[in-house]
């Protein structure tokens, strides 16, 4: 059988909580305030109601009216109920409901519920959703389903069409109880929160987020470059745009990244590996393409960038991991399967991408320019490179073992600089291009960076000195 509980508000004036836990009633559900942390949207009786119900052994929770009409609206709305809350955090056996009904923010509701539900949670809470039986059929759905469900219908039917099961029936606002006056909303409970909440609490999935702990990105200016990214974070949802090798999303907070979006400005696949998922393949990705989910409660743990007119570099931050290697165009950034969430990235375009021969070694591998392109400290001549110039005019000229100066014009993808299966060094380069280069030569080492400028070569000639690596900037 179903416990009857009321909820109640200023509006319903003041109670006389005797007399109503004498009526045979059960719990009561109080509002605490209104919309964002202001003292004077507190509710003025729910200071008075709470310490009544405390002391009465009335089991009660708390719920608040929300009007945000965006995420941060939402976190000030969590803020104003936790300020209101902390007195009596292991008094209440009741959730923390988020009552959802105002006109005007039927769009923006879910997402503000889950930034509320998360910090609600992460401080030690459970959190409930309350709206009217039509609002969860048009408006919510199974997009909720995490939290408690406290469903209104005013009918002598219980209400149909909702997502999964729900644990409150608020059938009517016009109930009589002794000790109250005039009119007051009652309710069905069929589910135990006294044993639960009182009882041991639970974990939020992947933890507690430390709000004041680590850094966040910048959250107020977008920053936009040549590759342009923003991440759904935790408890925040999405955040906003950054480019170029910015940091995305947040160090030291615990707070999972559950999707992103890349404006690839071209041709680009992304594959994201989620917790209860795997892998997934977004191709051809716009700056609308949402790689992961979305109010799933999923954590990326793996991201795969594939430029295919540009080569894209990337790095992730991995829960108890740090940061990872810069990774090229094609590899997996982040380790699968071992339940670590992503908290950050860095993204960038590299300005082209470079595939080094080395002597016993063969093709290395494409790699982006940026990189150490070759191998140093093991006594290992580099034999020959190439260069996708992504669209980008380079000109190579270099001077080989034993054949000399070969002049390579404006190269392609497929020119080979250099010899394969000959067992020659290069010995001297030079580039004409828009960027910086330099060379790590036998005995000697890395040489200064120098412009390519067609004319300035980096190596010797007649020496029989190898080079054993290059890189580009």
């Amino acid at each position: 059988m179903a416990d009857i509980i009321v909820d109640v508000s200023y509006h319903n004036g003041v109670i006389d909580w005797s007399k109503v836990k004498a009526a045979g009633i059960k719990g009561a559900i109080l509002r605490c305030g209104y919309g964002d942390n202001i003292a004077s949207q507190d509710d003025k009786q729910y200071k008075r109601n709470a310490d009544e119900c405390t002391r009465l052994g009335i089991p009660w929770g708390v719920y608040i009216y929300s009007y945000a009409k965006n995420t941060a609206q939402a976190r000030s709305e969590a803020e104003h109920v936790l300020r209101l809350v902390a007195p009596y955090k292991d008094k209440m056996s009741y959730p923390v409901f988020y009552d959802l009904e105002e006109k005007g923010t039927e769009s923006v509701a879910v997402q503000n519920a889950l930034v509320f539900g998360d910090i609600i949670e992460n401080n030690g809470y459970m959190c409930g959703i309350y709206s009217g039986q039509s609002w969860w059929q048009k408006h919510i759905g199974n997009k909720l389903d995490r939290f408690s469900k406290w469903v209104a219908r005013y009918n002598t039917q219980k209400p149909v069409g909702i997502s999964g099961t729900y644990d409150i029936w608020q059938f009517t606002s016009g109930g009589r109880v002794n000790g109250i006056n005039g009119r007051v909303d009652i309710n069905e409970v069929y589910r135990d929160f006294p044993s639960e909440i009182r009882g041991k609490k639970s974990t939020p999935i992947d933890g507690y987020v430390k709000e004041n702990a680590g850094v966040l990105q910048d959250t107020n200016t977008e920053h936009l470059g040549k590759a342009n990214y923003n991440v759904h974070a935790r408890a925040i949802g999405w955040l906003p745009t950054v480019c170029d090798g910015m940091l995305a999303g947040s160090e030291g907070q615990n707070r999972r990244i559950e999707a992103l979006r890349i404006d690839a400005k071209g041709n680009a696949d992304v594959s994201v590996h989620m917790r209860g998922i795997g892998d997934k393949t977004y191709t051809n990705v716009t700056n609308d393409t949402v790689c992961g989910t979305v109010n799933e409660q999923r954590r990326i743990e793996a991201i795969k960038i594939v430029g295919k007119d540009c080569f894209y570099m990337y790095r992730v931050h991995q829960h108890k991991k740090g940061w990872t290697e810069w990774k090229n165009n094609g590899e997996w950034a982040g380790e699968k399967g071992k339940s670590l969430q992503l908290e950050a990235v860095e993204i960038k375009k590299s300005m082209f991408s470079v595939n080094a021969h080395v002597q016993t070694e063969g093709w290395l591998g494409e790699v982006a320019a940026e990189n150490v392109i070759g191998i140093t400290g093991k006594s290992k001549r580099l034999e020959a490179i190439k260069i996708n110039p992504y669209g980008k005019d380079i000109k190579v000229k270099a001077h080989i073992q034993t054949e000399g100066w070969v002049d390579y014009g404006t190269i392609t993808k497929d020119t080979v600089i250099g010899t394969v299966g000959e067992g020659k060094r290069l010995e001297d380069l030079c580039f004409k291009g828009d960027f910086f280069f330099r060379v790590h030569l036998q005995d000697s080492g890395w040489t200064p960076w120098t412009k390519a400028d067609g004319i300035a070569t980096l190596g010797t000639v007649g020496q029989g000195i190898r080079i054993e690596a290059i890189q580009f900037k």
